[in-house]
């Protein structure tokens, strides 16, 4: 379990494991209806940063044309969420990356249900881990 910041000007984090920078999350979402739409997928990774406790910066979302996909960066002073989608293909691909006094998880488990996901997959990377 994440405990509170290690030290609030660096924003590392600590568990049972120890410091470490911080967590990235590798989402791969499958069977996903809607991935041309650029403000609704903006709102689904705003929304997701929000519940997270995260701190919004600047969001920029860029749309290829019709029925094409998005790609895009939520940028918070934790770190950001990025993504990818292929409409095509039914294929969302989001990665949550945060530090400090923030809850990852709960980013991740919103998206997966925001974007209804037929099928998904998450790695999870300790990011600046001080302890290897």
């Amino acid at each position: 379990m994440i405990k509170e910041k290690v030290n609030k000007l660096d924003y590392f984090m600590s568990d049972d494991k120890g410091a470490f920078a911080g967590l990235h999350m590798i989402l791969d979402m499958y069977d996903v209806e809607q991935l041309d739409q650029l403000e609704w997928i903006e709102k689904g990774l705003t929304n997701a940063a929000k519940i997270a406790n995260a701190t919004i910066i600047h969001s920029h979302m860029h749309h290829f044309g019709p029925e094409q996909g998005v790609s895009g960066v939520v940028v918070l002073s934790e770190s950001h969420i990025s993504v990818h989608s292929w409409p095509e293909k039914k294929y969302i691909a989001v990665d949550v990356f945060m530090c400090g006094n923030t809850k990852p998880q709960q980013a991740i488990d919103y998206l997966i249900d925001y974007f209804n996901a037929g099928n998904h997959k998450c790695s999870v990377i300790r990011r600046g881990d001080m302890n290897e």
